[in-house]
């Protein structure tokens, strides 16, 4: 397939995967959707019509209308999975819904103009934005009773809580505040948004992924510096914003297209969209990560749809040796995993849902097959793209003598501790010429404490690291795991991680080095740019 063509085969593949597996008639203008971490309870909040719709997330129905207060916005359910918290914005109540029940038990009031709803992780408190008032309102669960308020800005929208930390993150007007719930202060504004409304943080809570509807962008904050750290361009006014419960999958509602966005948080990378939702808004991800549930408010209905990315990234170079995540169903068991007529480098069954998998080299695009329990099925397609030619690249050899200079060789030189930075020289095009001092260090057992046995980026030099070998990841950018990347396991400058895995060099490619002993493999990764 050539290159021309492959815009519209993925979007045709997303089509074909996108069609809702059920739609769920609930209220009027239905705005957000949450579904407990336990059980099968799922919560609609219908604004226009001042009602909750219960749904199975199992049956995927409905199974309850629940009278509550007047325009009910934000919703959450308890870390138990016992009761549901809904913020009635016109009437200025939070309702209090039994899940065993789905009736209402108590009434909280005095809080002007709830919205968004976030509980700790205990659920002994739940934490309520404020919109009118511009503050969040501590709740006690157990007494149902205002705890206090803290002052977080103008017009605040959302709320949500880190996984590992005690800090809660609050979207308001060009800002995200973030409060120590400890100390029940503010620590951090950050600042540089138009009108950040959905928030969600990974499941280490090392990042803080932002969806800011003015600009048309979602924001990677970094939660140790409170920075943004990169951005993601080309939503149209994104709202709402929920994570996958692996975290390896972020999705985004589009409420100017009506359109679902997954971002695979390993590259920070756009990898499918799904249009044709309607008014999209509220979504939430169910716990086995098979489905995802999008209000549509124009439609008075919510979608109900399967995970939309089988394959993730479902493209990369021609060498092989990229991480890519499958979605789908039935992979306990699963024997071989094949790209076209190739096997896969290796793999990893993480559960019945997700397969890991490291691609082999290959070329345009080919059916990404799983192999369980006798059967083989078709996952999706996987796309192979040639790197961009350099036609400069022969003449900036010969101009300096065959061998590349600094500035125009990509691959940077790899300094050892107590060496001489040296280049590698080029003997052929298939061949590099390694510095004298590399093969001493590879040869020599006395040399081991210099050895640089970290990523293969020659920044470690000199340092000692005790067995098993441990992943260092310098930034995000380095990634390295045989699960997906040491990013999405949390990798951050400083951070250590066990396990073993292929050696991602600067180009972004993979190559499968082993990292045990990597200065004895170093110079072959230095060919390829690590």
């Amino acid at each position: 397939m050539s290159v021309d063509l492959l815009p519209r085969a993925r979007a045709v593949a997303a089509a074909l995967s996108a069609a809702p597996v059920a739609v769920i008639p609930v209220g009027d203008s239905p705005a957000r959707v949450a579904v407990g971490r336990l059980g099968r309870a799922g919560y609609v909040t219908n604004f226009g019509s001042d009602t909750v719709t219960a749904v199975d997330t199992g049956t995927r129905s409905a199974t309850a209308t629940i009278p509550v207060g007047s325009g009910p916005l934000g919703v959450a359910v308890d870390p138990a999975g016992t009761e549901a918290y809904v913020g009635n914005s016109s009437s200025g109540t939070v309702s209090v819904i039994d899940t065993a029940t789905n009736t209402v038990t108590a009434t909280i009031g005095g809080i002007s103009s709830p919205a968004g709803i976030a509980f700790s992780l205990d659920g002994s408190r739940a934490y309520v934005v404020s919109e009118d008032t511009g503050r969040i309102v501590v709740l006690d669960t157990a007494t149902r009773t205002v705890v206090t308020s803290v002052l977080v800005g103008s017009s605040p929208y959302e709320v949500v809580l880190s996984p590992d930390a005690p800090y809660a993150y609050v979207s308001g007007v060009g800002t995200v505040t973030v409060i120590g719930t400890d100390s029940l202060t503010v620590v951090a504004t950050i600042g540089g948004f138009t009108q950040p409304r959905g928030l969600a943080v990974t499941p280490d809570g090392q990042r803080l992924y932002v969806a800011d509807q003015g600009a048309g962008t979602v924001s990677v904050v970094d939660t140790t510096t409170y920075t943004v750290a990169t951005g993601i361009g080309g939503f149209d006014a994104p709202v709402s914003l929920a994570m996958g419960p692996r975290g390896a999958l972020a999705y985004v509602t589009e409420s100017g297209s009506g359109a679902l966005t997954v971002i695979n948080l390993a590259t920070n990378a756009r990898t499918a969209t799904v249009t044709g939702l309607g008014a999209s808004s509220g979504l939430a991800v169910t716990r086995d990560s098979r489905h995802i549930y999008v209000a549509d408010t124009g439609a008075d209905a919510v979608s109900v749809l399967n995970i939309p990315v089988p394959v993730s990234p479902d493209q990369g170079p021609t060498g092989g040796g990229s991480a890519v995540i499958l979605s789908g169903r039935s992979f306990l068991g699963t024997t071989q995993v094949r790209f076209g007529d190739r096997p896969a480098v290796s793999f990893t069954v993480v559960d019945d849902t997700m397969i890991t998998v490291v691609t082999p080299a290959g070329t345009g695009a080919v059916p990404v097959t799983v192999t369980a329990a006798g059967v083989t099925r078709t996952i999706g397609t996987f796309f192979y793209l040639q790197p961009p030619a350099d036609p400069g690249r022969g003449a900036r050899l010969r101009s300096h003598g065959g061998r590349q200079h600094p500035h125009h060789h990509r691959h940077r030189p790899v300094h050892h501790a107590g060496s001489t930075p040296g280049h590698h020289q080029r003997v052929s095009d298939r061949r590099l010429r390694r510095p004298a001092h590399l093969h001493r260090a590879a040869r020599s057992p006395r040399s081991s404490r210099n050895r640089p046995q970290g990523p293969c980026r020659g920044d470690h030099a000199g340092r000692r690291r005790q067995r098993p070998l441990l992943h260092l990841c310098r930034s995000a950018d380095d990634h390295h795991a045989d699960f997906l990347t040491c990013t999405a396991r949390g990798g951050r400058a400083g951070h250590l991680h066990g396990g073993s895995g292929p050696c991602r060099c600067r180009d972004g490619n993979a190559h499968g080095y082993g990292l045990v002993r990597l200065s004895r493999r170093i110079h072959s990764c230095h060919r390829r740019g690590g």
